[in-house]
C-alpha cells in the first residue's frame, strides 16, 4: 500500500488565486506552490498581471498610473514603503514572503 499526498500544482488554480489577490485589495495574502520560491511567485504574478492587463509593476518601476507595486521582499524596505505611500496615496504595495515548508506568498502591506 502506498500512502502519500500531493499538493495541487495546477497553474490554472494558482492563476485564478493570484489574479483574485491582485484585483481584490481586501485580500491580505495568497500562497504559491510549494518549492516555487518567493522570487518565482513574484515573477509569475508580474507575468500574469501583464497578460491580464493589470497595472502591476516591480519596484523600482513605479510611476503615475501604477496600481500595484510588487517588491521581491519586505526586509529593510519600510522607508521605501512609506515614501511610496506619501507620493502615491492610492498605490497598492505587495511583497514576496517565504513561509515555512518552502511555500512562498504574496502579502499586501497594510
Amino acid at each position: 500500500m502506498d500512502g502519500y499526498c500531493t499538493l495541487a500544482d495546477d497553474k490554472g488554480d494558482i492563476g485564478e488565486r493570484v489574479t483574485g489577490f491582485l484585483t481584490d485589495r481586501s485580500t491580505d495574502a495568497v500562497t504559491g506552490i510549494r518549492r516555487m520560491g518567493r522570487t518565482g511567485l513574484v515573477e509569475y504574478a508580474l507575468d500574469l498581471a501583464s497578460e491580464r492587463g493589470l497595472k502591476v509593476t516591480l519596484h523600482p518601476d513605479v510611476g503615475d498610473g501604477t496600481g500595484t507595486v510588487v517588491f521581491d521582499h519586505w526586509d529593510g524596505m519600510q522607508d521605501t514603503f512609506d515614501g511610496l505611500r506619501e507620493r502615491y496615496p492610492d498605490i497598492d504595495i505587495v511583497f514576496g514572503q517565504d513561509l515555512c515548508h518552502q511555500v512562498p506568498a504574496l502579502v499586501r502591506l497594510r
